[in-house]
């Protein structure tokens, strides 16, 4: 924050910005707002439709608006009144995750928002403080966007909610219960954790081309470690390594990989391949959904060339092509694929959360809304609810048409049967 209140570029005003904002004349091209706490008295109407409304005025017709919204002390319906409160004033918007419990709101006045873009980092100044907290061109940015304008109107479907507002004021009437609960709004950052790359792939995103860094980030940022670990983990099997800056630190790689090494530079005995494949899953889902796709094509197909494939059965050859399908975000290959193993007996539940995450998203992204549908409904009888209720599993039911109450799950404690996709 120094450099802004340095610079002498800089006119520092002192007054309410509601009230500053009604009798300005002025035209900007960004609008950055950092209210308190919501729970704080009158801070909840900064998150207000009739707030954004009125920011509308200020900004040039290309401009952007920037909030911090947080989501600790806080709970998922408040977060999603504030979205739908963005949703009456902006044409676009994306959510990035700042750190473990901040989000950024970036918003377009018009027109589509868009990636965002590597002159930023052309400014030598501004360009070193990015670094510093582990950004080092538009690619490493985009890795913090969490989910678009579009599809948190999918993920938030809570009865009742509506825009919060000065007329509705759901979020100053309920801040403060969520805050005395300890409560957080994580409905939004845990789609990070999806196996696959399923929010890209559904809102169509261009991946990221760059590879990240394998550097530890300065600031404890989860998402930014799992980065990190994800490249470092890369660099490991390829033996490459991008090297480092002063004090920095390498990230350690993934705790799958010796297994990984075992099946397929080890060349290990046939029938050890049931018994780890879960690590090689595991590993698929950390570096699937962090490292560029031109990365991740050369590593599976580094391991489907391993002499070690041809010693498995046949169908290891399809996973391998299924987790390469997945890094290249070819949703038809990645929906075949995952179909054709799941018509596979003798999975377990980590395999089987992997296909049925990776089919349905397949086919949402292909435009195959029935193929999800099937693969969804037979999966509710096959896997448990504390699987099928995570968020990533909501979002699909939700994109494919499934009523979020229609959640049954398979609690009998005997191990997952074999789904078999339709359509």
């Amino acid at each position: 924050m120094a450099p802004a209140y340095a610079d002498p570029r800089s006119h520092i005003i002192y007054d309410d910005a509601k009230s500053y904002f009604a009798r300005s004349r002025e035209r900007y091209d960004i609008i950055i707002s950092e209210p308190s706490n919501p729970w704080v008295a009158g801070t909840a109407s900064l998150f207000t439709e009739e707030f954004y409304a009125n920011v509308l005025p200020y900004l040039e017709d290309d401009g952007l608006f920037v909030q911090w919204v947080h989501t600790y002390e806080f709970d998922s319906r408040l977060l999603a009144s504030i979205t739908l409160a963005a949703r009456t004033a902006f044409k676009d918007f994306a959510i990035y995750a700042a750190n473990n419990s901040d989000l950024v709101l970036v918003a377009r006045k018009t027109g589509a928002l868009g990636r965002a873009g590597d002159t930023v980092f052309t400014f030598p100044a501004i360009a070193r403080r990015l670094a510093e907290v582990g950004f080092r061109n538009a690619d490493d940015l985009e890795r913090q966007r969490v989910i678009g304008r579009e599809l948190t109107n999918q993920i938030f479907f809570f009865d009742g909610i509506q825009a919060n507002s000065d007329y509705y004021p759901f979020v100053d009437i309920n801040a403060a219960r969520a805050r005395f609960k300890r409560q957080n709004a994580d409905a939004l950052s845990v789609l990070a954790d999806a196996p696959v790359p399923m929010v890209e792939m559904l809102e169509k995103r261009a991946p990221a081309t760059r590879a990240p860094s394998s550097m530890q980030p300065r600031v404890a940022v989860r998402r930014m470690t799992q980065i990190a670990q994800a490249q470092a983990t890369f660099e490991h099997i390829t033996e490459s390594s991008e090297g480092g800056g002063p004090g920095r630190v390498a990230a350690r790689p993934s705790a799958h990989m010796g297994v990984v090494r075992m099946l397929f530079e080890d060349c290990a005995r046939a029938e050890r391949a049931p018994e780890v494949w879960d690590h090689v899953v595991a590993l698929a889902s950390e570096l699937n959904t962090t490292l560029a796709p031109s990365q991740l094509d050369a590593l599976w197909q580094r391991f489907e060339r391993s002499p070690c494939l041809a010693k498995l059965p046949p169908h290891y050859t399809t996973w391998l092509a299924l987790f390469r399908a997945v890094g290249n975000r070819d949703g038809a290959r990645m929906a075949h694929l995952a179909d054709q193993l799941l018509e596979l007996a003798d999975k377990s539940e980590r395999q089987l959360d992997y296909l049925v995450v990776a089919s349905a998203t397949g086919h949402l992204a292909s435009g195959s809304r029935a193929g999800a549908l099937a693969v969804l409904k037979e999966s509710a009888q096959s896997l448990p609810v504390s699987v099928l209720s995570q968020q990533w599993y909501r979002l699909l039911r939700q994109l494919a048409g499934i009523p979020p109450d229609a959640v049954r799950g398979n609690n009998s404690g005997h191990p997952p049967r074999a789904v078999q996709a339709g359509g």
